[in-house]
């Protein structure tokens, strides 16, 4: 049967999809971790190496790497199992308490919850509290990030990413962490299908040293290491200042078209919505215009490859999910033209009938996109993609709720912000 990414032996009943604790993880992103952790301990060589599960929350990254290890056969010989470092603030945040992830009040503890989920396998895990630093550089990062000691003492297996919610963090991280990787390790971004557009960008400037290879549903992909990340390539890591010094937009569509050519799944729908709702940018109207046609027509390609309703679903919430949160974003930013255009035209109806003819190409869905984006007006030069029937009808809904919005009062409140709160978004959850 037809499947986005053609190469997942997560999915072998081999690999549980549930936990024994919350987790704010896909079913498929479950299994991955599992087989992760196999991988790390069976690696054959006399040394598992540590797995650093950064943003550990309640435990459930811990749980799935910890659980995959044992499933590798090594028990028995602690040797040969992983050890863990899990860094987290460890404490409930506002948002936290907000949406109700977690119980308890602003500031509580919730380490010995995540030690209690994680009661098998406290012999070979390091806790690590607090916040990871922006900005951190050179050899003082790794003493920076860890609070418990300066050193590993092994090479990194596994590199789990899910607390890099600002730009300097994930520099900080790459600091910390890309000198202890070894051939065969795992960096896994959970966030990279995302509005965290720094995330592939990095990646893109390493992709010397990290290939994208794994492609379980959420918002997860996994990159192999040929070998450590070196201080060069560290040294250059790109801020925001030096994504505008090339050119937000070519920098996008560099990004993006290398992304497509290199994976397995079609990345620049997740690429181009990032670059939309990239807040270090300022959210720059034009900018998220022209990302806003950019991801519309490439969603286009995305619905039109054949899924299984067990791989589709996910897909099709996580992508709903980042929709609504750019929306939010937007409107919190007073951008509500913007907003609607997001919410209308980058849309995943549950309800859309499967393709029957679906493209595989990627390198042409590439040329015919660019050749439709291409066409500009003379007076504005911005971006306007080939009208269809779909898109058309998309813009007439748009058109009609633009003026019934006209016609009330404005009952927004004051002060409402969108889903990002900066305030604390360094933490590890």
């Amino acid at each position: 049967m037809p499947s986005i990414s053609p190469s997942a032996p997560w999915r072998s009943p081999r690999y549980p999809t549930t936990l024994g604790c919350s987790a704010l993880l896909y079913p498929d992103e479950i299994a991955y971790l599992h087989w992760v952790g196999e991988q790390a301990a069976g690696r054959g060589d006399g040394k598992a190496g540590a797995m650093i599960d950064l943003g550990s929350f309640l435990g459930g990254s811990s749980l799935a790497l910890a659980q995959g290890s044992r499933l590798s056969g090594a028990v028995g010989l602690p040797e040969h199992l992983p050890t863990i470092h899990a860094y987290d603030l460890f404490r409930v945040t506002q948002t936290q308490h907000d949406q109700g992830t977690v119980p308890g009040r602003v500031g509580d503890s919730y380490l010995d919850q995540y030690k209690a989920n994680l009661h098998e396998h406290l012999d070979r895990i390091t806790t690590h509290e607090g916040f990871v630093p922006v900005w951190a550089d050179g050899h003082d990062a790794l003493r920076a990030v860890n609070t418990v000691g300066d050193r590993l003492g092994d090479p990194v297996s596994v590199l789990f990413i899910d607390c890099a919610k600002q730009w300097g963090v994930h520099h900080s991280i790459l600091r910390a962490f890309g000198p202890s990787l070894r051939p065969g390790s795992i960096v896994i971004q959970q966030d990279l299908r995302g509005l965290m557009v720094y995330l592939a960008l990095h990646m893109y400037q390493l992709r010397h040293v990290l290939s994208p290879t794994h492609f379980p549903d959420g918002g997860t992909v996994g990159f192999v290491a040929s070998g450590a990340i070196d201080e060069a390539s560290l040294d250059g890591l790109w801020t925001p200042e030096d994504v505008d010094a090339r050119g937000r937009i070519e920098t996008l569509h560099e990004l993006a078209a290398w992304f497509d050519g290199a994976c397995d799944e079609c990345l620049s729908p997740w690429i181009w919505m990032a670059g939309a709702g990239e807040q270090a940018w300022g959210l720059d109207p034009a900018l998220i215009a022209e990302c806003i046609d950019r991801a519309s027509a490439w969603l286009d390609q995305l619905r039109a490859v054949p899924m299984l309703p067990a791989r589709l679903n996910p897909m099709r919430s996580n992508w709903g999910g980042e929709v609504a949160r750019l929306a939010r974003v937007l409107r919190g930013a007073k951008l509500t033209e913007l907003a609607d255009r997001v919410a209308v035209e980058l849309a995943w109806a549950s309800d859309e009938p499967p393709k029957s003819e679906p493209t595989h190409d990627l390198t042409a869905i590439w040329q015919r996109i660019e050749q439709g984006l291409h066409r500009s007006r003379a007076s504005t030069h911005r971006v306007v993609w080939q009208r269809t029937p779909q898109r058309q009808a998309a813009r007439g809904r748009l058109a009609e709720r633009s003026r019934a919005r006209s016609r009330r009062p404005d009952r927004r409140r004051a002060g409402q912000g969108g889903l990002f709160d900066c305030r604390g978004a360094h933490s590890h959850t």
